[in-house]
């Protein structure tokens, strides 16, 4: 399949130093070690809430310790009127809706004050891949384990064949709309024939995403964890955001949904 190689490839054209959004999972630490045999100097970029360190904070961390590579956090907030004042702005001006693109979006606000603080210019994120690998609850239970390579190739289809997939689309008019690139390997059409004549099992096992964590063997020492949703697990930003969205605009309401609706139909 010759991931390394490929994603190598999509690479190279990039500036140096290049930061590199980095959770510590499996496709963004892979991207790191491309970008070094690239030749590019990677610059880990990893964000958590400001009232504690999330797990994949400390993944990314450990990740530039370990191969020496530049880490900057990028610390999120949590003050309500700022977190209100963001989700505003990417629903009103972005025209984001949905919960989990509201959610997931948020962090890379702040990443991008970050990058422009620096003067940088691009950013390269791991988002996407998990579109190979169909690892998600909904997408394991319809087209894993037990799905036909037919089934699977569907999923994949159809995840690719969507720009707005993973918030591709959004984050590329955010950033260019500040003046910076985005790049987004895992995502580009390169690299999805790699794994078109592949089952669920064949890139999933004995490990989540083997036919990545193969071509990258430097990573095993680091044990790193399966996926998780960047907004999910004790990274708290669901919750964060969501509550305070919901306290300010629905508080009557369980979910932030309702309060995301009445802001984006203030807008409209």
């Amino acid at each position: 399949m010759n991931v390394r190689q490929t994603i190598v490839s999509l690479i190279e054209p990039l500036p140096t130093p290049l930061p590199i959004a980095t959770s510590g999972g499996i496709d963004s630490s892979a991207l790191t070690l491309a970008a070094r045999d690239a030749g590019k100097e990677p610059i880990i970029v990893s964000f958590t809430l400001a009232d504690r360190e999330s797990s994949d904070f400390v993944a990314a961390r450990t990740l530039a310790s370990h191969f020496g590579f530049e880490f900057r956090p990028v610390i999120l907030p949590v003050d309500t009127d700022v977190i209100c004042g963001d989700v505003i702005r990417l629903i009103r001006r972005y025209g984001a809706r949905r919960k989990t693109a509201i959610e997931c979006l948020w962090p890379y606000l702040h990443v991008l004050e970050t990058l422009k603080s620096l003067n940088y210019s691009s950013l390269l994120t791991g988002n996407a891949a998990d579109g190979h690998f169909a690892l998600s609850r909904k997408a394991i239970l319809r087209y894993g384990v037990r799905a036909s390579k037919e089934q699977f190739q569907l999923f994949r289809q159809h995840f690719f064949g969507n720009p707005e997939s993973a918030q591709i689309g959004f984050l590329h008019r955010i950033y260019g709309s500040e003046g910076l690139q985005i790049h987004t390997p895992w995502f580009n059409p390169s690299v999805f024939p790699l794994f078109e004549d592949c089952t669920w099992d064949e890139v999933n096992k004995p490990r989540q995403k083997e036919a990545v964590r193969v071509e990258f063997p430097e990573l095993d020492v680091l044990h790193i964890a399966g996926h998780t949703s960047l907004q999910l697990g004790d990274s708290g930003i669901a919750s964060t955001v969501g509550d305070a969205v919901r306290r300010r605009y629905a508080p009557e309401a369980k979910s932030p949904i309702r309060a995301y609706n009445l802001i984006a139909q203030a807008s409209s």
